[in-house]
């Protein structure tokens, strides 16, 4: 625990350690995008998913003065960090200059982290707006350990780290930011609600491996699809995309099925075997179909 309290309040946070900050963990992040090896990893998690930059900021936003300092020194600090993580790629990487394309929503985050430090601030003080302020950063992270647990059911051992990360995050805001007794049960109370709920959206379909659409055949419309069905529903499920006008399956399972699409009188339109397998090249699941019968 005094580790955590020394990180949190016991930092002199200066303008030269933001700074040398900022260019060497844009420097690591920027290393491990750029390895394939880590690639769908929880290494690489740091450079395209938000919970670890919610540790940096508020382990700025703690260790400053004032809400003001906090405001610049986060703004700064995301200011030069995020650029920074595209520039080191791009004499590294196929998609050269292309890379900043990415850039635009990690500029709107740094933007808001100005009004964000300025009321993040406040956590250090006392009373019932210190947990209620962190909430929605404990949200967040509650809700990516979810979306990462699920993600290591898929396909593990990917995505554990990343789970028991933002666990870890979760307990350092909590014991690291909030003085107060009360204050800590109330944001535990808030981060159980979170978990509870992430994980019963998230997990009420079951584990789904992959999504595809089939194509439907010639001389088939979409208006002509009455339902659809899979042989075994314990392998992949399957329904109508009225908005994209599509036939979509859901893989469940590393096993194969038909799926079989009707008209409004009940005759069969089209059959297909559709199935998942695990992609080692990627380090996920890719889903496939193959049309088995042509309109009768």
């Amino acid at each position: 625990m005094k580790l955590i309290n020394k990180l949190f309040h016991g930092i002199e946070m200066t303008w030269r350690r933001i700074i040398i900050a900022a260019v060497l963990i844009a420097v690591y992040t920027a290393a491990v995008l750029l390895i394939p090896a880590f690639a769908l990893t929880s290494v690489r998690d740091i450079g395209g998913d938000i919970p670890c930059w919610i540790l940096f900021a508020l382990i700025i936003i703690s260790n400053c003065k004032t809400a003001k300092d906090a405001a610049a020194k986060t703004f700064v600090f995301f200011l030069i960090s995020q650029p920074l993580i595209y520039l080191f790629q791009v004499p590294f990487s196929a998609l050269g200059w292309s890379l900043l394309g990415y850039y635009p929503p990690w500029a709107l985050w740094t933007v808001m982290t100005v009004p964000m430090a300025l009321i993040g601030w406040h956590t250090r003080k006392t009373g019932w707006l210190a947990p209620v302020i962190l909430s929605p950063m404990l949200i967040l992270l509650a809700d990516s350990a979810v979306g990462y647990l699920y993600g290591f059911l898929k396909f593990p051992p990917y995505k554990i780290l990343s789970c028991i990360a933002c666990l870890i995050f979760i307990f350092m805001l909590i014991h690291g930011i909030l003085p107060e007794k009360r204050q800590r049960v109330l944001a535990w109370a808030i981060v159980a609600v979170t978990l509870a709920v992430s994980a019963f959206i998230i997990f009420r379909s079951g584990i789904v491996l992959g999504t595809g659409n089939v194509v439907l055949p010639e001389g088939v419309s979409y208006s002509d699809v009455a339902s659809v069905g899979t042989a075994d529903e314990a392998i992949a499920a399957a329904r109508l995309d009225d908005g994209r006008q599509e036939i979509v399956f859901s893989m469940k399972k590393t096993d194969e099925t038909t799926l079989t699409a009707y008209d409004r009188d009940g005759n069969v339109l089209a059959v297909y075997r559709v199935w998942a397998f695990e992609n080692t090249d990627i380090n996920a699941f890719s889903v496939r179909f193959e049309q088995l019968e042509p309109k009768p």
